[in-house]
Parts: structure tokens; sequence; C-alpha cells
């Protein structure tokens, strides 16, 4: 539901960055850190201020 509120949204960078943020948090919580790395990918692209968490949470995954 996250993902598509993001597709649907994408012209918002704020409320599409606070669902992605959502559904990446989702999918560690099941350890599915791919899809999750994924999604903070995503993230990090919008130039926001979330995405210096998402890259955080990307170099923390990845440090795993």
């Amino acid at each position: 539901m996250y993902l598509k509120i993001a597709d649907v949204y994408s012209d918002n960078a704020q409320l599409a960055t606070h669902a992605l943020l959502r559904s990446a948090r989702l999918y560690e919580d099941k350890e599915d850190f791919k899809n999750a790395l994924d999604v903070y990918g995503k993230i990090a692209k919008y130039k926001t201020e979330e995405s210096k968490f998402a890259q955080e949470r990307i170099d923390w995954i990845n440090g795993k």
C-alpha cells in the first residue's frame, strides 16, 4: 500500500518519502533487507532531509 502511495504521489516528495520510509521499515521488520535497500535507494534519490536517514540505513544494512 505504501509503495502505491509513493507512486501515485511521486510529484510530492514529502508524501512519497514518508510512504517509502514506512514501507522500508516494514521490510526491515520482516528482515527482508534486499527490498528495504531498494526502497531506501529510492528515498535517497529525492534529496530531502529523509534521504540522509535512508543513506544511514543503507550503510547499516550493508554493514551487516
